[in-house]
């Protein structure tokens, strides 16, 4: 039974609790663990879209397993604003809040620099705060990020708390972790495969970290023979192997060879295949790992957070397709990696001390040329359609200005022009269709939520938010796929919890991402701010 309360709870808040500020209850079961836990662990799977759990399950007998079996479940759960790229979904997994709020609008976006010229702004650069032992790279940090984060919560109540946050990728690993210059942070370094991270956390690299790359990335990075590992039985839950529209339209297949398929010796290409395979997420395991015992996390007597953020599956999803045989094996080699790092929790932390999430970034695009063979629509828009649609733009722009017609009404022009356009749905006015509350067309409202001022999206130079017909995939490669639209596909993607006061389950109720960072503070104890886009879930099964 539950029992209710109509308050907002203190450290340490009840495990299923919902703030005030949302205008709910408070709800903790009767019997209930003592104490917040050790450690607080958020999972993100990067483009692991919301149906492959359920597709893919026969082959999980690892971690994916054991959450699925351990775990609640939220099988209808989505990110609930338009743009799906990687630095927005992990801003908003750790916010709580939207992409208008947090103001990460895409993995880059552009600003204006002058009335007739705009610039391309990366999500996590900042050229003041280098790379450390690489001078000459593009800085990083989370100075673009506009709010604070689930680690930046806890580090203001408890300073003695540690945080981590561990990634393949550098707009995965600083999204994930915060605002603050304490938190340790870490992602792999595309040029030769060491982790790294930027003056804006450190001054120097730790021994340990020296140690693991001098040591262990040399044979983390070695592998280079990609075999399928799933029984020839299973493998008809995923299409058949050999399709031109993945990869390079040749290295379709498996076994996939390093040596066939990267044809430089530069160790920057042999690493971009590399971490199209389940090897980079092996590699991400050992470093988290690693880094977790040194750091000593969940040990210490006081709540301590960790973020990984694991790739390969965004890697080989663009690559071959969510419905590829590779993705299929990606994934039945993630399920390992998961209940490697499950016990290592149980090891370091103790079971049933930790509690954790996990969630993805986005969805993706099944490969265009394979949703007509299942009888759904998909295209894939190339340089004919990106020429009619500059074309179009340029035109309409001209003759409007000629015309007399002022910047709004020039905007409003192409944006007219533009939906004519067969391969587009919609193109916004932000003025007329965004910043004046909440509209009633639910596409609408998603990129409301998206929509930062200043931070020009869609046709940039015009600042109109962009929508493309369903199944449409703007891509100048001939093959594989993508994602980014506000299509449901794309914003499908698992929203679990499992460990310390999560009971098994599933739900089939609408979640947010937006929706984890405060529950996951609630089921830790961290108090939360009261302005948070997100709400606390219910992840107790009510008996």
């Amino acid at each position: 039974m539950l029992r209710c309360v109509p308050t907002r709870l203190p450290r340490p808040a009840l495990l299923v609790a919902a703030a005030l500020a949302f205008g709910t209850v408070a709800c903790a079961p009767d019997e209930e663990p003592a104490g917040a836990p050790a450690l607080v662990v958020l999972v993100t799977v990067d483009q692991l879209r919301g149906d492959l759990l359920e597709r893919y399950e026969p082959v999980f007998t690892g971690g994916l397993r054991r959450l699925l079996d351990e775990g609640f479940v939220f099988t209808q759960a989505s990110h609930n604003h338009s743009s799906t790229s990687t630095a927005i979904g992990h801003t908003t997994l750790a916010t709580g809040r939207y992409p208008v709020n947090h103001g990460i609008v895409g993995n880059s976006w552009n600003e204006r620099v002058t009335p007739d010229s705009i610039r391309g702004v990366y999500a996590v650069e900042d050229s003041t705060s280098a790379i450390l032992d690489y001078p000459t790279s593009p800085g990083r940090s989370p100075v673009n990020i506009r709010a604070n984060a689930l680690a930046d919560w806890l580090l203001a109540e408890s300073p003695e708390s540690r945080t981590l946050s561990v990634s393949t990728k550098d707009r995965g690993a600083i999204t994930t972790s915060g605002q603050s210059p304490d938190h340790s942070v870490y992602w792999l370094m595309p040029s030769d495969g060491r982790y790294v991270t930027s003056s804006f956390y450190r001054s120097e690299y730790p021994d340990w970290v020296q140690r693991f790359n001098r040591e262990r990335v040399p044979e983390l990075i070695a592998d280079s023979v990609w075999e399928h590992p799933v029984p020839e039985a299973q493998r008809s839950l995923a299409r058949a192997d050999d399709a031109p529209y993945e990869a390079d339209g040749r290295a379709t297949t498996f076994p996939h060879l390093r040596s066939d398929e990267v044809l430089t010796d530069a160790v920057s290409a042999q690493l971009n295949w590399w971490r199209a395979t389940p090897f980079a997420d092996r590699a991400t395991l050992a470093f988290a790992t690693t880094a977790m015992a040194e750091l000593e996390l969940g040990t210490r007597g006081v709540t301590d957070y960790m973020s990984v953020a694991f790739s390969a599956t965004d890697y080989v999803g663009h690559k071959y397709g969510p419905l590829s045989q590779e993705q299929l094996a990606n994934l039945y080699a993630l399920d390992q990696t998961l209940a490697e790092f499950f016990a290592a929790l149980d090891a370091q932390v103790g079971a049933g001390n930790w509690v954790l999430a996990l969630s993805a970034d986005h969805g993706v695009l099944t490969t265009p040329e394979y949703l007509p063979e299942i009888g759904e629509p998909g295209f894939r828009a190339g340089a004919a359609e990106q020429q009619a649609l500059d074309s179009v733009i340029r035109t309409t722009a001209t003759e409007a200005l000629a015309a007399g017609s002022d910047t709004l009404a020039v905007r409003r022009a192409i944006a007219e022009a533009v939906e004519a356009l067969p391969f587009v749905a919609d193109v916004m006015v932000p003025e007329d269709d965004l910043l004046g509350g909440e509209p009633a067309d639910s596409f609408v409202a998603l990129f409301a939520r998206s929509y930062t001022p200043g931070r020009l999206q869609g046709i940039a130079e015009w600042d109109l938010p962009m929508r493309a017909a369903e199944g449409v995939l703007f891509s100048s490669f001939p093959a594989g796929t993508s994602h980014g639209s506000a299509y449901w596909y794309d914003r499908w993607v698992p929203v679990a919890f499992m460990g310390r006061g999560v009971d098994p389950g599933t739900s089939g109720e609408s979640a947010h991402t937006v929706d984890v960072a405060p529950t996951l503070a609630a089921l830790a104890g961290i108090t939360a701010p009261t302005d948070l886009d997100g709400r606390i879930l219910d992840v107790r099964e009510i008996r």
